[in-house]
């Protein structure tokens, strides 16, 4: 699966005083014991807020602001579609919000890209590394953008997405129909 999360070549700006806050959206027990212990290992302070059903997480989104990504298992209650996705990325005011599929599921373009999700991967991708490209990817959002000249239509484009040029061609080589190995 890929994505535009990307932290390479920076240092992780700070987020807030606040913990780092994860908004788990999921009837799995065991993906949030995962995600915890993941989190538990990190050495900066973060908090694994569960929201199910999905109703209850858009209700919550709407009155908390402190929400710095979300993880989406796109296979509570059935299966999420791009429209629900899509009102929980506009949710997370300047939040990343990521889902999860299962390893069996082929998810074609049309409806990853209707989505509006930042990025989508395996419900064994969930590790350290996933983690801290969240934190990083959310703290760099919540900067305030800084504007000093009118960008060329080439770095408009990369500034709206967050995305390197090398990230497209990673893309071509992603993991989008092939079936992961175990």
């Amino acid at each position: 699966m890929g994505s535009n999360l990307d932290s390479k070549g920076s240092a992780e700006p700070e987020l807030r005083a606040a913990p780092f806050t994860i908004m788990l959206i999921t009837a799995d027990d065991g993906l949030e014991r995962r995600v915890s212990a993941v989190l538990a290992t990190c050495s900066k302070p973060s908090r694994v807020v569960r929201a199910n059903p999905i109703e209850a997480a858009l209700a919550q989104l709407q009155d908390d602001s402190g929400i710095d990504a979300v993880i989406l298992d796109r296979h509570t209650s059935g299966w999420v579609c791009a429209e629900t996705c899509g009102a929980i990325a506009r949710a997370v005011r300047g939040g990343v919000t990521i889902g999860l599929i299962g390893e069996n599921v082929v998810l074609p373009m049309r409806e990853a890209l209707a989505s509006r999700l930042d990025g989508t991967y395996y419900h064994a991708q969930v590790d350290g590394h996933l983690l801290r490209r969240l934190r990083a990817l959310a703290a760099r959002r919540r900067q305030p953008a800084v504007v000093d000249a009118p960008a060329k239509r080439s770095d408009r484009h990369r500034i709206l997405t967050d995305a390197k040029p090398a990230d497209f061609e990673r893309a071509h080589q992603s993991t989008w129909a092939r079936t992961p190995t175990p």
